[in-house]
């Protein structure tokens, strides 16, 4: 399912959950007038996709959700979007290899998948799209090598994946340019063209390609971290995402 003539780009809209009300009209008017398509949404507020849904946007439902709290039936949203015509998308967790996502306990992959698992049966039985979010090629191979271990590989009907391709101050061909021979994104995908990298590990490990969405990404003013590159000003900020 994707959103009437779609150009492929979106907007994760803002970093915490349930904005609603003139705040959300205002950013549905602007995103309107840049012709974007998508939003990543950080809550499962119906009436909030719903708005955006009915002006030609399609929403990704995020639920705001801690890596050690635990789903429940929150893959209901799935069934309540799809039944008023909204591709049913939603990602279950977010992150889970860092720390923050894990307040009060320690990072814990095996928690994090059987969790993850839960979720995407849950998403599944509501008639959704279950999405998977994680910053680590390997996290990903291990979930979904556990998938096919345990016997369920129905998951990958209807699985997507949430790719966060933050690039540091890279440009957006990183690492296919002069200052990086011989590199490729299978070897150094900190950069715009992750997308490639997870990719690969999906065809590798499951033998399919699914859909990519790019739910959050890009650059950030002040951004120097590679000393190669010149830091992210407004002027490159604005010329990299355009």
């Amino acid at each position: 399912i994707r959103p009437k003539d779609d150009p492929g780009i979106g907007l994760h809209l803002f970093p915490h959950p349930y904005v609603t009300g003139d705040a959300l009209g205002v950013w549905i008017q602007r995103m309107l007038a840049m012709r974007l398509k998508w939003t990543t949404t950080l809550n499962d507020d119906l009436a909030s996709l719903l708005k955006f849904a009915q002006a030609g946007i399609q929403p990704v439902c995020r639920p705001f959700l801690r890596a050690n709290e635990d789903w429940g039936d929150r893959g209901i949203v799935a069934e309540r979007m799809l039944a008023t015509g909204v591709g049913p998308y939603v990602q279950a967790y977010n992150e889970p290899e860092l720390a923050v996502e894990w307040p009060d306990s320690q990072v814990d992959k095996m928690a994090y998948i059987y969790r993850w698992v839960f979720a995407a049966e849950n998403i599944m039985h509501h008639s959704g799209y279950p999405g998977i979010q994680l910053l680590d090629p390997e996290w990903l191979e291990d979930l979904l090598n556990y998938i096919k271990s345990t016997g369920k590989e129905y998951l990958f009907e209807k699985i997507w994946f949430s790719c966060h391709n933050y690039t540091s101050n890279h440009p957006p061909a990183y690492p296919y340019d002069a200052l990086n021979p011989g590199k490729t994104i299978y070897n150094d995908w900190f950069a715009m063209l992750s997308p490639l990298k997870f990719a690969q590990v999906f065809r590798t490990t499951i033998g399919q390609d699914v859909p990519i969405i790019c739910t959050e990404g890009g650059w950030t003013i002040g951004d120097a971290a590679d000393s190669r590159y010149p830091a992210i000003d407004a002027d490159l900020h604005r010329d990299y995402t355009v």
